[in-house]
């Protein structure tokens, strides 16, 4: 007997982008991929890991389209960081420039929890970038800035302990002599949120 397979010719709807520029938002997750493959090699030519997290925010934009399961809920903006205090660390500076404030020596040497993030609001800088390599543009989070004195703070919809969106679970179960690279395995924008509950706001 034959196995056929064919294109079922469902098609989804394309969600718009959110606008480029600005805007509130609050941390509704924070996942460890553990060692992920990169693109580099070490000087030996070996395949290089680093051990991967990524932060993810929910804006107060909302999807407007009407034929996505999708529609009224919270756009979700994510960042992959290797897990990383050092001087250079990409993670290090969003975070310093998050909280307001530098870390210490002492605040280095301790480390910091990251899972105190869930539920923290920030200003997020969003531009739309196009890929080199696919020519598909995405909207990338470039900027992260402390919430103003005074600001109403939004609360995040997706639960803390919610299941992450589809293309994390696949980076955090697959072997480790196996991982696709970061670059091609973030298919997927967005997540689908339930009802949650925000802690306080201090990082």
């Amino acid at each position: 007997m034959s196995i056929i397979a064919k294109d079922g010719g469902k098609e989804f709807a394309k969600i718009p982008l959110p606008e480029a520029g600005t805007t509130q938002a609050v941390c509704c997750g924070v996942w460890d991929l553990g060692n992920q493959k990169t693109k580099y090699q070490n000087e030996d030519g070996s395949d290089k890991y680093q051990h991967k997290i990524v932060i993810a925010w929910e804006i107060s934009e909302r999807i407007n389209e009407p034929s996505s399961e999708y529609n009224g809920k919270p756009y979700m903006m994510t960042k992959t960081y290797t897990l990383s205090l050092g001087e250079k660390a990409n993670l290090r500076r969003d975070l310093e420039s998050w909280r307001g404030k530098p870390f210490t020596a002492e605040d280095v040497k301790q480390g910091f929890d990251l899972e105190k993030l869930y539920g923290v609001n920030c200003f997020i800088g969003i531009k739309h970038e196009t890929s080199v390599k696919n020519g598909n543009t995405y909207a990338n989070v470039t900027a992260i800035l402390p919430l103003p004195k005074g600001t109403e703070k939004i609360q995040p919809v997706r639960g803390k302990d919610e299941k992450p969106p589809k293309w994390v679970s696949e980076l955090q179960n697959v072997s480790a002599d196996n991982l696709p690279t970061i670059d091609e395995a973030a298919d997927e924008l967005f997540g689908v949120p339930e009802v949650g509950s925000a802690q306080e706001d201090e990082i």
